[in-house]
């Protein structure tokens, strides 16, 4: 059980996080999970669980919002989301197999991976003339 300051420290973090993730539209657990690792020394395997549930809380209240606007695409939505489902119950699976510190070195790489993938993107937009 965490204590007091772990507490507060947690909730200042997942304002932040909710705050930021409303704003540009992410649940941002590529924000939240390395905060819990590296700021309140979770251990991996309970970060990951832990921030999957938080991600399900708010992706299942930005879905009603989505579906009430009609701004869902249902077709995508069955194809990517039932794969993902088996996925990610697979890679569930598979996490208690992996050392804390294994684990930190495969988010850190895909952290850098995605990160690459953006700033090509974004940069490839700039140089075509799109504005930010």
């Amino acid at each position: 059980m965490p204590d007091i300051f772990s507490l507060i420290i947690l909730g200042v973090l997942g304002l932040v996080i909710g705050f930021v993730g409303g704003l540009v539209g992410l649940v941002l657990g590529s924000v939240r999970m390395p905060a819990m690792i590296t700021v309140l020394k979770m251990e991996p395997k309970v970060a990951v669980g832990t921030n999957l549930s938080a991600a399900t809380i708010m992706g299942v209240s930005a879905l009603i919002g989505h579906l009430i606007n009609n701004e869902v695409d249902f077709l995508i939505l069955a194809v990517m989301g039932s794969t993902a489902m088996m996925g990610g119950y697979i890679g569930a699976k598979y996490t208690g197999r992996f050392s804390p510190e294994k684990l930190k070195l495969l988010l850190g790489f895909i952290l850098i991976i995605i990160a690459i993938f953006m700033f090509t993107n974004i940069l490839s937009s700039y140089r075509s003339g799109s504005s930010f």
